[in-house]
């Protein structure tokens, strides 16, 4: 079993660059004390902000012989209108300098959330970065249409992708940078 979800997904990556990373997430039922373990157990410090309805369970097939992989990912939790203030609530009373708001928009939370999001992290003086799709066309909660919006050419920069020689390791450098390689390259 792996924990998932946008923001558990940047968490982790984050804290296996060496930097301290708070996941605040929704989980409720059984699943959801799962997941907390599941966390817990990559070295976080989960915020979790309690829901009646269960966390979801994807699941992910790889198939060998022809080295597809199928997803399969179940309509997620309905949120109450009780408990979505907890996550702006948990971000209130954090202390931090970045936030990253990643992932889709749970069913029953407000499509404007970010907005008070942004204002939260305006007033701590920290700066946000999100990573969030709006509802899509055809989701019954979508309230306005998905309008493509193309990014400029200008100033964009290229990765290259990444490969297995990248993940050999300089056994001259120094062991904390090797930890770090091992743990990024190893899901």
């Amino acid at each position: 079993y792996y924990p998932g979800g946008g923001g558990i997904n940047v968490a982790r990556v984050i804290a296996e660059l060496g930097r301290p990373a708070v996941p605040i997430y929704l989980a409720g039922g059984a699943t959801g004390a799962v997941l907390d373990e599941l966390v817990a157990s990559l070295g976080l410090r989960p915020e979790r902000i309690a829901i009646r309805d269960h966390t979801r369970v994807s699941h992910a097939v790889y198939e060998r012989s022809t080295g597809l992989e199928y997803r399969f990912v179940p309509e997620g939790p309905l949120v109450r209108n009780d408990e979505w203030p907890g996550v702006l609530a948990a971000l209130d009373a954090s202390d931090f300098d970045f936030c990253v708001a990643s992932g889709s928009l749970p069913r029953g939370v407000p499509d404007d959330i970010y907005v008070e999001v942004g204002r939260i992290v305006a007033r701590k003086g920290a700066r946000l970065i999100l990573d969030a799709l709006p509802r899509l066309p055809g989701d019954p909660a979508a309230r306005q249409p998905l309008v493509p919006v193309p990014q400029p050419a200008e100033g964009v920069t290229y990765a290259a992708k990444l490969t297995r020689a990248d993940s050999q390791l300089d056994w001259r450098r120094p062991a904390e940078e090797l930890e770090r390689a091992v743990r990024a390259f190893t899901p």
